[in-house]
């Protein structure tokens, strides 16, 4: 009887132990900015499919490209 009780008095504990620590990881992740700085969003190259970030993605008429040549085949058809 003696272990059961201490069985139960331990989960309690390792319950209300692991409800803290939830409690301060969803503060933390709330405190930090959605987009990092130095992040990009990464697009998809309209012929290939190749994801580039979008500070290195080639634009055109027709989507996003990963090179000058993807998107002269793409515009010249």
């Amino acid at each position: 009887m003696k272990f059961l009780l201490f069985l139960v008095v331990v989960l309690i504990g390792a319950w209300f132990w692991r409800q803290r620590s939830l409690k301060r990881d969803r503060q933390k992740a709330q405190a930090k900015p959605s987009t990092p700085s130095g992040q990009h969003i990464m697009l998809s190259c309209s012929v290939c499919g190749v994801h580039v970030p979008d500070n290195e993605a080639v634009a055109g008429q027709r989507g996003a490209y990963c090179s000058a040549e993807h998107r002269r085949q793409a515009e010249d058809l």
